[in-house]
C-alpha cells in the first residue's frame, strides 16, 4: 500500500517510527482482506 492508499508513517525521536493507517486505509486494508479471502492467489499474480 503506498500513501495514497491511506497508509502513513509517523516518525518518533531518533529513528523510531511506525507505519499507521489513516480511515481510509483501514478500509482499504479491509478491502484487500475481502479480496484474498474470495481468491487467494489473485495479489500474488502481480508479482509473477
Amino acid at each position: 500500500m503506498d500513501t495514497e492508499d491511506g497508509i502513513i508513517w509517523v516518525y518518533g525521536i531518533g529513528d523510531d517510527q511506525v507505519m499507521a493507517f489513516t480511515d481510509f486505509g483501514i478500509e482499504n486494508l479491509m478491502e484487500l482482506i475481502r479480496m484474498h479471502k474470495e481468491d487467494p492467489e489473485l495479489l500474488t499474480r502481480w508479482n509473477r
